[in-house]
C-alpha cells in the first residue's frame, strides 16, 4: 500500500486511524491536536489518501483486516473523500469527520459519523464583524435564496441580540449581482459574503473589491484568499484547536465518558484581517478577547 502510515503517539489502549483525503499542510496540525488530547488513543496512525481512488481502496483493505484482527477502534477522517471512503466502506465503524467545505448531506445525516465543523457560524460572523467595527449599525448579506435560508432564522436573531439592523439582498441571476451590490452599499455599513459561486467569483471579486474599498465598507469572507486579495476579514478555523475539540470527542467515545470540550465551538476560530485594508476603514479597530492574525 502507498498510502503514508505515520505513528503520532505512544502505544497506550485504543487504536485510532487517521485517515485523509490528501496531506495539507494543516493536517499534522490537527492530527497532532488529536493526539495531545485524547490520552485513550493509543497508537494513532495517519493515512493519506492522496486524492487517489487505488490508494483509498487499499486503505479500505487495510481497516478490513484490522478490524477483522480487532486492532481498529476508531476512524478520525479529514475532508469529504476520506468521509465517504469510510463511510461507504466500513459502514459500521465508529468515525469522526471534519471538512472546511460544505459537507455531503448524507455524511452529515450518516449516524455513523460524527461531524465536526471547521466553517464559522454565520451567527460568529456577524459578532467578529460587529466586534471589527464598534457602532455598525446595518450589516448586509448578498445571496441566493437557497443560500442563505438554511441559517436566515439563526443570524436575525444573532443581529437582534446586538442591536443591528440585518438587510437580505436576493440574487436570481449573475447580472443581479451589481444592482444588489450597489443597493447593499447605500443601506449597509458592512457587508457579509456566503460561500455562493453566483455572487462571488472570478468574474466579481474585483468589481465588489473595487466597489467596497472605494464606499469604505467592511467585508466579511469565508476565505483566507479573498483576505489575501483585499476583503477585510474572515474567520478560519485553528487546525491545533479543532484537532483538540475532536481528541476531547474521541476521548470520551473510547471511555465511555461524557465530554468535557477543552474548547468551545467559538473559541477554535482566529480572525484573520487584511491591515491594509482596515486602515482605510472609518472607525475600524483591532477586536480584543479574539486571536488575530493581520494579513
Amino acid at each position: 500500500m502507498s498510502a503514508a502510515v505515520i505513528t503520532l503517539g505512544p502505544s497506550l489502549r485504543a487504536d485510532v486511524i487517521i485517515v485523509d483525503s490528501y496531506k495539507h499542510h494543516t493536517s499534522m496540525q490537527i492530527a497532532h491536536g488529536i493526539s495531545k488530547n485524547c490520552p485513550a488513543c493509543g497508537t494513532i496512525k495517519y493515512m493519506d489518501m492522496q486524492r487517489e481512488p487505488s490508494i483509498g481502496r487499499e486503505i479500505i483493505k487495510d481497516l478490513r483486516l484490522r478490524k477483522a484482527d480487532g486492532t481498529l477502534d476508531l476512524v478520525i477522517a479529514l475532508g469529504p473523500r476520506a468521509a465517504s471512503l469510510i463511510a461507504h466502506g466500513l459502514p459500521d465503524t465508529p468515525t469522526l469527520f471534519t471538512v472546511h467545505d460544505e459537507p455531503d448531506e448524507d455524511l452529515i445525516s450518516n449516524r455513523q459519523l460524527t461531524f465536526f465543523d471547521a466553517r464559522p457560524p454565520l451567527p460568529l460572523q456577524l459578532e467578529a464583524l460587529a466586534t471589527l467595527k464598534p457602532g455598525i449599525q446595518t450589516v448586509g448579506i448578498i445571496a441566493r435564496r437557497e443560500t442563505l435560508e438554511p441559517v436566515r432564522q439563526s443570524v436575525i436573531e444573532a443581529a437582534q441580540a446586538q442591536h443591528i439592523n440585518l438587510r437580505v439582498y436576493y440574487v436570481e441571476a449573475p447580472q443581479d449581482v451589481g444592482a444588489g451590490l450597489r443597493q447593499a452599499i447605500k443601506e449597509s455599513d458592512g457587508l457579509i459574503f456566503l460561500r455562493d459561486p453566483m455572487v462571488l467569483n472570478s468574474d466579481t471579486v474585483r468589481y465588489i473589491l473595487r466597489l467596497t474599498l472605494e464606499n469604505q465598507i467592511p467585508t466579511f469572507v469565508y476565505s483566507s484568499s479573498l483576505v489575501n486579495m483585499g476583503m477585510t476579514a474572515t474567520l478560519q478555523a485553528d487546525p491545533v484547536k479543532l484537532g483538540g475539540r475532536i481528541g476531547a470527542a474521541s476521548q470520551a467515545r473510547l471511555t465511555g465518558a461524557t465530554l468535557t470540550d477543552i474548547t468551545s465551538e467559538a473559541d477554535i476560530f482566529i480572525l484573520e484581517v487584511n491591515e491594509r485594508t482596515m486602515r482605510h476603514i472609518p472607525g475600524a479597530t483591532t477586536p480584543k478577547g479574539r486571536e488575530v492574525v493581520f494579513k
